[in-house]
């Protein structure tokens, strides 16, 4: 996936959890994090309300970029993890981290490709609706005009005869 695709579907996963990413704080608006904050999450696979840093970085390839994805985890301010500091904790987020990258995005792709597919459908679903009110004005028009030609014809060939 691309990098801002990768952030969507954290900031996507988080929004399911009903957690809001963290802004930056300051004067300038512009301005945002070099990271994506989420405090005190509670996720798929950790027991302990925790929170979590996240960093996308684009991996140039041959064929469709990739995103690398780092991830740090705190209890509470400047108190990191890892994995000499609590094995079972650091166990259960690399179990987070693989459900993230092997089912969670997976399944953000799919509903990203779906919301677009059933955005062309409705599209093309409206347009053939109004084909199909133009074709049906047509058809009006034509057979309008269809009669209106038989009947000047009509009156034409009436008109001839009256001459003889």
């Amino acid at each position: 996936m691309s990098e801002s695709d990768t952030k969507d579907a954290i900031e996507s996963y988080f929004d399911s959890m009903h957690i809001e990413k963290e802004k930056g704080k300051g004067f300038i608006i512009k301005k945002s994090l070099g990271y994506m904050l989420f405090r005190r999450a509670k996720v798929d696979y950790v027991s302990d309300m925790l929170d979590y840093y996240f960093v996308t970085d684009t991996k140039k390839q041959k064929g469709a970029d990739a995103s690398t994805v780092y991830i740090a985890v705190s209890k509470g301010y400047n108190n990191f993890f890892s994995p000499e500091n609590d094995k079972a904790a650091w166990s259960q987020l690399k179990d987070f981290a693989s459900y993230l990258q092997t089912n969670y995005f997976e399944q953000f792709k799919l509903n990203t490709s779906l919301k677009s597919v059933s955005k062309d459908l409705d599209k093309q679903q409206k347009k053939l609706i109004d084909l199909l009110k133009e074709k049906s004005q047509l058809e009006a028009s034509i057979s309008s005009d269809s009669a209106q030609i038989a009947s000047l014809r009509d009156q034409l060939l009436k008109l001839k005869a009256k001459k003889q």
